[in-house]
């Protein structure tokens, strides 16, 4: 499969609503014309078979991490026993508080660490990595901010195998963006799950990381 800049094009989108012709039943209900995002639907922003697959790995006895929170978050705090999310931004936070709320959603921790782009060497040492927590999960989730280009979740991703318990899994979004975390992993195996995704007006890619 090829995963480049190209990815997303319009003729990409096309050749695979071609070939997966039972998609477009998705695409209009929770994808690009349904007026619904993956928050309003409760769905991590993720390719749809990667969301699939995720609902069938998860039990309600797992711990989950994830970089960055949204509709994921309520995806997982409904699947697990625990979800931490480490959220740079300070009113999607309160959105996401409130959503907990009103759904009586009592099992998330949200850290919130302020995101500062700066070279990969020193982006390491900054609080929005060093305050992660030295404990292993079940589930990460390699989401949280892409500024203006900056790549800071292959940082993310070095951190989260050292915190990965055995049979566990690494999602990683967008993963069409992040071809050398392919060939640079510790995964006993990877699936790369291309489609439509919830929100979404085109096609994403999602990896999924088996240790």
């Amino acid at each position: 499969m090829k995963t480049n800049h190209t990815f997303t094009t319009p003729s990409n989108f096309v050749g695979y609503m071609v070939t997966h012709p039972n998609k477009w039943y998705d695409y209009f209900t929770k994808c690009g014309f349904s007026g619904k995002s993956s928050f309003d639907q409760e769905l991590p922003w993720l390719s749809l078979p990667a969301i699939e697959f995720i609902e069938k790995f998860m039990d309600n006895s797992m711990k989950v991490f994830e970089f960055g929170g949204g509709g994921s978050t309520l995806f997982f705090a409904n699947r697990s026993a625990e979800v931490t999310c480490q959220e740079s931004d300070e009113v999607w936070i309160r959105i996401i508080e409130n959503a907990l709320e009103r759904t009586d959603i009592s099992n998330v921790k949200i850290n919130h660490q302020e995101f500062i782009v700066k070279p990969e060497n020193e982006f390491r040492k900054t609080s929005y990595v060093k305050s992660l927590p030295n404990k292993k999960f079940d589930v990460i989730l390699i989401d949280g901010p892409e500024i203006h280009g900056y790549r800071a979740r292959p940082v993310c991703f070095d951190w989260a195998e050292n915190n990965i318990n055995p049979g566990g899994i690494i999602v990683v979004d967008d993963a069409w963006r992040y071809e050398s975390l392919l060939r640079n992993n510790n995964a006993k195996e990877v699936k790369e799950m291309e489609g439509i995704g919830p929100g979404r007006m085109g096609l994403t890619k999602t990896d999924i990381y088996m240790y």
